[in-house]
């Protein structure tokens, strides 16, 4: 009895898990079918967003909106051969897109290709030049370049060049010679000893003439100060005589004394 019960309950719980695993691939497969055929099973998205919306914070879903903007809401499978990249340059402007709504986003400098002239161009004839006459000879002179005349130019310029440099080495010589041989006349008049080293000798004898001067003048400045005294002191006794005798004004005999005080 109890042996029978497990086998049949081992069946039974064998049959649930078949059961699942075919509705399961029931509905893979219903969802395959669908999505090749271009649909999207509405219901199964719709619950799907509801459940995603409770995590989902503002700036992802206007992330989320974007991305659908430029991806497209839904996926299509063309069986048409790409077009080539080349010409998708040439459309877009030498761009690369890495969607196919999207914005161009990497571009290419465009390449800098020289264009050669579109028309033809027209060659006048010229007037026919004789090859003896002397103005073809004088063109052709105007445009060649002979060795030799270059050569001997550049002789010319050098030796031009070294006459200059001799002349001014020979007028700077000439004017230190005519330095030298004033420096030696001025010696031959003034003496070896040049000014410079009897200054001090100059400055010491004009002050010994000045002091024996002013001690020769001395005696005369003191006898000139004593004079000077001794009419002070007589007009003063004169003035004090003329006070004394009611002929002279107090102002004038301050005066005279403020005189000879100083």
């Amino acid at each position: 009895m109890g042996d029978s019960s497990s086998s049949s309950g081992e069946e039974d719980g064998d049959a649930e898990w078949k059961a699942a695993i075919d509705s399961v691939a029931g509905t893979n497969n219903g969802l395959a079918k669908s999505t090749s055929n271009g649909d999207v099973p509405t219901t199964k998205r719709s619950s799907s967003t509801t459940t995603n919306h409770k995590d989902i914070k503002r700036y992802q879903l206007k992330a989320q909106e974007l991305l659908d903007k430029i991806l497209g809401k839904s996926i299509e499978i063309v069986s048409d051969p790409t077009h080539d990249a080349d010409n998708d340059s040439k459309i877009d402007g030498g761009g690369v897109r890495l969607f196919k709504d999207a914005p161009v986003g990497i571009v290419f400098d465009h390449a800098s290709e020289c264009q050669g002239p579109r028309r033809r161009p027209r060659i006048v004839p010229g007037k026919e030049l004789d090859e003896k006459s002397k103005k073809f000879k004088h063109q052709v002179e105007s445009v060649t370049v002979d060795g030799m005349k270059i050569l001997t130019a550049a002789k010319d310029a050098c030796q031009k060049s070294l006459a200059k440099m001799e002349a001014r080495d020979a007028a700077r010589k000439a004017a230190v010679k005519k330095e030298e041989e004033r420096v030696a006349e001025l010696k031959k008049i003034r003496g070896e000893r040049w000014l410079p080293s009897i200054a001090k000798n100059m400055q010491a004898n004009v002050l010994e003439i000045l002091s024996m001067k002013i001690h020769s003048l001395f005696p005369l400045l003191l006898v000139t100060f004593e004079k000077i005294r001794h009419l002070k002191k007589m007009l003063v006794g004169y003035l004090v005589f003329i006070h004394v005798s009611n002929k002279c004004n107090e102002l004038v005999l301050d005066r005279i004394v403020y005189i000879y005080i100083c």
